[in-house]
């Protein structure tokens, strides 16, 4: 099919505040042939009840309800009610660059063997930056998550792997996701460009899925474990980058720490002496 139909799938979850943004990024796309499925996903927020009533009828949408079950959940609802070939997925706080349908459109189109395809990631909001990740095979997401949930695929491998584990509330479905559909072969595709705008918040499903992540990943790996055996040095791989992620996480958090204003003054109170002494030589020794 030279023109297929793309669903676009945006769960929102008390973010009405940014649904607007999301919708009018994939309205400006330069490929028009799309769908757009909005899934409120139970927000228990009146503000956001009331913009997406509103939203509905101003910009028009398929609107799906549900009762809050999570974002696994919420996409699946969505992509269950999705006419298109092909499947993208868009948190409710999040863009698309204009031209991110018709570039990953024309890379899926032209390889069967390519399951996804996403892009580099500009980030915004509470930090800015780019995630330029590199997508890869079966081996590579063993290794780590190594493409943007925000990824066109086809309904049809959603179907033939059964969806999001709707199990994984506290997040990485996407890359559990991922690896069940890379299993039996195929690769992910990455556009080394800035193409999809990833909107950082203070606290996120991201951070929260950090703070859990051995628990998450002991749970992807028994579900999994028929190819985390066939790839263990990726396993063991992955296992050493999360305790080096975790290790500087917890020593950038002790510096800041040790650095805050709170802390000088209890130090200042508990050891004068070496207090007095770090005025001179603009030295803090912990003890």
């Amino acid at each position: 099919m030279s023109n297929p139909l793309i669903s676009v799938i945006i769960p929102c979850y008390n973010h009405g505040a940014f649904l607007e943004e999301a919708i009018l990024s994939v309205k400006a796309q330069s490929y028009q042939h799309f769908e757009i499925i909005v899934v409120d996903d139970g927000s228990s927020d009146a503000a956001t009840q009331h913009i997406i009533r509103d939203l509905e009828k101003q910009l028009g949408f398929k609107l799906v309800r549900q009762k809050n079950k999570g974002l696994p959940a919420a996409r699946n609802a969505g992509i269950g009610r999705a006419d298109g070939e092909l499947i993208l997925p868009l948190d409710a706080d999040d863009t698309f660059h204009p031209d991110f349908m018709a570039r990953a459109l024309e890379v899926i189109m032209q390889d069967e063997n390519i399951k996804a395809v996403s892009s580099y990631a500009g980030k915004f909001g509470y930090s800015e930056g780019v995630i330029a990740l590199k997508g890869g095979d079966i081996r590579d997401f063993v290794l780590d998550s190594a493409v943007m949930p925000a990824s066109l695929f086809r309904k049809a491998d959603w179907e033939r792997i059964g969806g999001y584990d709707e199990r994984m509330v506290k997040g990485y479905e996407d890359w559990e996701f991922w690896i069940r559909m890379l299993k039996d072969g195929g690769r992910i595709h990455v556009i080394p460009e800035v193409l999809f705008n990833y909107r950082t918040h203070f606290t996120s499903l991201a951070v929260t899925a950090g703070q859990q992540r051995y628990e998450i990943m002991e749970y992807m790996v028994r579900k999994n474990i028929d190819v985390y055996q066939k790839y263990p040095l990726e396993a063991v791989l992955c296992s050493e980058r999360l305790l080096a992620e975790t290790k500087q996480k917890y020593e950038k958090m002790l510096h800041s720490v040790y650095r805050s204003r709170s802390y000088r003054l209890g130090y200042a109170l508990l050891h004068p002496a070496a207090w007095i002494k770090s005025l001179f030589t603009g030295r803090y020794t912990h003890t």
